[in-house]
């Protein structure tokens, strides 16, 4: 693949070099690392509820309570919007 400019995130190792802070870093930029840190701590957390439900009972291995799918699931989901009924 072919970038136009730098391939994504390429900057962020300016950020690590002596001297770089997260202050300084650009709007653009701020964002792109909270989204890309929230995505991998939702991701984490999601992985983290399936492995000690699997842990919990092994004999449920590959399968999932409802209740633990919805919550697994849950974080992914857009938010409810005002008077929307629980799903």
């Amino acid at each position: 693949m072919s970038w136009s400019r730098s391939p994504p995130l390429a900057w962020a190792s300016d950020l690590a070099e002596p001297g770089g802070s997260l202050w300084i870093a650009r709007p653009h930029q701020a964002s792109q690392l909270l989204c890309a840190w929230n995505a991998f701590a939702l991701q984490t957390l999601g992985d983290q509820l399936v492995e000690a439900d699997y842990q919990a009972d092994p004999r449920t291995v590959g399968f999932l309570p409802p209740v633990t799918a919805e919550q697994a699931a849950a974080p992914s989901r857009p938010p409810r919007t005002r008077g929307e009924p629980r799903r």
